[in-house]
């Protein structure tokens, strides 16, 4: 009969980095310091901390950058004061790109 996978996560050693690392939602994930060291330890109860805290799934992290929204606002800003005519009126070529 197989061993069953045990429910809990486990403190581990990346052999490579000598960093410890704990697999959590199916993926590595690398904890700051040395293995065995008190740095590492802390982030290993604090990571699994949350985790059983969020019903054994760790908390979606919120995507930090740039949207869709910012680049196409920085876009019109940009044509508004590019298409323009040497006298400065708008060419119009900025208004094509508004139903965009």
């Amino acid at each position: 009969m197989p061993r069953t996978k045990s429910p809990h996560p486990t403190y581990c050693l990346h052999k490579q980095s000598g960093r410890a690392y704990v697999t959590l939602d199916g993926k590595q994930r690398l904890l700051p310091g040395a293995h065995g060291s008190a740095e590492s330890r802390a982030a290993f109860d604090t990571l699994v901390g949350q985790w059983l805290g969020n019903g054994r799934t760790l908390p979606v992290e919120p995507v930090v950058g740039v949207t869709v929204s910012v680049v196409a606002l920085a876009f019109w800003k940009h044509a508004e004061t590019f298409y323009r005519h040497p006298d400065g009126t708008p060419t119009g070529e900025a208004s094509n790109y508004r139903p965009v």
